[in-house]
């Protein structure tokens, strides 16, 4: 068998011991090891960002909504109210310009008394 020897004077490597070296200085290689783990904490961080702007906006839309609903209850409720109790509910729910979310009126009253309840759902979707 002839001996086969390249310029440098040493003989061929196997495929298998090349890729293993390439693999070896690869594994050892640190250059750049800090930018996965900055592009990863980038990602979070924007994760983040994402989920509290979502849950603000579902704060703020659940509050205008809350709010509306207790005062259109405490209106309506009122003893000196001569309108519909539902109307007044109705009216304040247009006004505000959530009348879509406004589901019943539940209205029990007698001689000296009125209660007045309601209810109101909402959905908030997340940002695209």
């Amino acid at each position: 068998m002839r001996d086969i020897t390249h310029h440098s004077g040493q003989e061929p490597q196997t495929e298998t011991a090349r890729r293993r070296e390439l693999v070896t200085a690869f594994k050892d290689d640190q250059n750049g090891s800090l930018v996965i783990f900055a592009v990863t904490m980038i990602l979070m961080i924007l994760t983040m960002g994402g989920i509290g702007v979502d849950l603000m906006r579902s704060e703020r839309d659940r509050a205008t909504l809350q709010h509306t609903l207790d005062r259109a209850i405490l209106a309506a409720a009122d003893l000196d109210q001569d309108r519909a109790p539902e109307t007044v509910v109705n009216d304040y729910f247009e006004a505000a310009g959530l009348e879509s979310f406004l589901s019943s009126v539940s209205v029990s009253q007698g001689l000296n008394y009125k209660t007045v309840g309601a209810e109101a759902q909402s959905f908030t979707t997340t940002l695209s």
